[in-house]
């Protein structure tokens, strides 16, 4: 407090009585609050986008996907990273034609692999892979709700304890993303081995329908009875793991037909035993055809089927003018597994 000229006592200085100027320096520091919350606030935003995108891309699908099975074609990218994929589930049904594979780890095109899949994404199932996913959202959501929080601290003027411990999730996460990472290079993609891929039960179709009939390439055929996929439908043909039989009365006439699809491994064994067909005129190990009847030994990449048409009195059959036609219905739909197959790995 100052004295005027006359006695009066002046309440204008600084910092007191009602008319003077704010004190010095809590303008700033209001200001510098303010920063610091803008600050925060565009990293959480900028790390809950990526959160964000992270989960769209392929995150939601290595943590809450569903296990299915993806041929991979087009692999480009860093490291072959990114491919088109066509995922089926384990039982062969179809999910998504045009799938896009992602993720950290490396995959190559014409490949089928185990994968996780969730809204048109698909990644690698391997524990790194899902690992560095995961890691990854828990980085940059701990990091998001860590910058809100300190935003929201700092405005309030208090302490940053609650967003230091948010920050510190985020934090925990670094190792195991890094450990993860390394791991997808170690690892590698899930390849499934051909004894692991779907394989259509093509007879049991047929079964189920209401009428139990087939019509192919203008032939009908009655499905009399048929066994299911199962390693005893090989009849212990080298490197089958699993087959299937099923007997047919070709409708109107007095002409049956038996048909064998035998899956296999390799190409290579399947073609050994299309030949061992042909030149025996047989299946080996599976009950000989009636007398008279017309063998056929057909298939493609991992099939092969053995088909016959006899008359049900067992004589000659090849004087019929339905034989031809029947026997090649029958190897048309025969044939459609292992087309479907090539066409969808891009080997026809």
């Amino acid at each position: 407090m100052a004295t005027a000229p006359g006695g009066v006592a002046e309440l204008g200085g600084p910092g007191v009585g009602v008319g003077g100027p704010p004190a010095a320096g809590s303008g700033r520091t209001l200001g510098s609050r303010l920063g610091q919350a803008a600050a925060l606030l565009a990293v959480a935003a900028a790390a809950g986008g990526l959160t964000y995108a992270l989960g769209q891309e392929s995150g939601a699908a290595a943590l809450a996907g569903e296990r299915a099975v993806a041929h991979t074609t087009h692999c480009r990218g860093v490291r072959s990273r990114t491919c088109d994929a066509d995922v089926t589930r384990p039982d062969g049904s179809d999910l998504d034609s045009e799938a896009t594979l992602g993720g950290f780890t490396r995959a190559d095109s014409n490949t089928v692999l185990h994968v996780r899949y969730r809204a048109g994404r698909a990644v690698p199932d391997t524990v790194p892979e899902r690992g560095t996913e995961g890691a990854m959202l828990l980085f940059f959501a701990g990091a998001a709700a860590a910058a809100l929080l300190g935003a929201g601290a700092t405005l309030a003027g208090r302490g940053g304890q609650v967003a230091a411990a948010t920050a510190g999730v985020a934090v925990l996460a670094i190792p195991v993303l890094l450990l993860s990472l390394v791991g997808t290079l170690v690892v590698g993609a899930p390849t499934v081995a051909a004894s692991g891929l779907p394989v259509p039960d093509i007879y049991a179709k047929v079964a189920a329908e209401p009428g139990r009939t087939l019509t192919a390439q203008g032939v009908r055929f009655d499905l009399v009875d048929n066994q299911p996929m199962s390693p005893a439908g090989c009849f212990a043909a080298p490197g089958c793991f699993t087959g299937a039989v099923a007997h047919w009365k070709v409708t109107g006439s007095d002409l049956v037909a038996t048909s064998h699809l035998l899956v296999f491994s390799r190409p290579a064994q399947a073609a050994a035993t299309r030949e061992t067909i042909q030149r025996s005129h047989a299946l080996p190990n599976a009950p000989a055809p009636p007398a008279g009847a017309i063998v056929v030994g057909i298939g493609g990449g991992r099939y092969a089927s053995a088909i016959w048409i006899s008359r049900a009195d067992g004589s000659p059959v090849r004087d019929d003018p339905q034989a031809v036609p029947a026997l090649r219905g029958l190897a048309y739909f025969n044939i459609d597994p292992a087309v479907a197959e090539g066409m969808k790995y891009g080997k026809h």
